[in-house]
């Protein structure tokens, strides 16, 4: 994050051996361990880009599959959209599993697209593999970029500004084991 200019300001893990390595890595000085839903927004200080992962279990091929409708880790990213409302950072980066893609032909990306579009951020989308820039993690992922809009640019239309996956498109992506396309 250094070579990068952004300082860490505040940062939250649920799991004491993360919050370890956090610690290592960024100092214990931002560092809090506890429930991201235990804390008050007032308790999170402002800030200009956030970045969080929220849980890739309800969307994994080894999980139980049940998306946004796991009503025990998913409340995460809900908490990640309240987060985002309160705090309203000029840019966010979140990150999860391809399959989030095309589980249910895309129904939970299309819902966690919608939802964090309604705050007024533009979005882009990457499925990027972090061992192609150094990460000793050989898996592709998804990542989400948002960037806010400004106050002077409300009158924009959020669906010009977002990609948004219909059915035939999903059907097309190079990973769907029901694509027609030419990859």
């Amino acid at each position: 994050m250094k070579a990068a200019n952004i300082d860490i300001i505040w940062a939250n893990n649920i799991s004491e051996l993360c919050s370890e390595v956090d610690q290592s890595n960024f100092g214990s000085g931002s560092i809090v361990l506890d429930d991201i839903n235990k804390i008050n927004l007032s308790e999170i200080p402002e800030h200009d880009f956030l970045t969080a992962g929220f849980s890739c279990q309800p969307f994994s091929q080894a999980g139980k599959k049940m998306g946004i409708r796991d009503r025990v880790r998913e409340t995460l990213f809900e908490r990640i959209v309240e987060i985002i409302q309160a705090k309203k950072p000029k840019y966010f980066l979140l990150e999860n599993v391809k399959r989030i893609l095309t589980m249910e032909k895309g129904h939970h990306f299309r819902i966690i697209l919608n939802a964090l579009a309604s705050l007024d951020y533009f979005l882009e989308w990457r499925i990027i593999n972090p061992i192609n820039f150094g990460i000793p993690q050989n898996r592709d992922r998804i990542f989400i970029f948002g960037t806010c809009i400004e106050s002077t640019q409300k009158t924009l239309v959020i669906e010009k500004l977002s990609v948004f996956l219909t059915d035939n498109y999903l059907d097309s992506l190079p990973w769907n084991e029901n694509s027609k396309g030419e990859w």
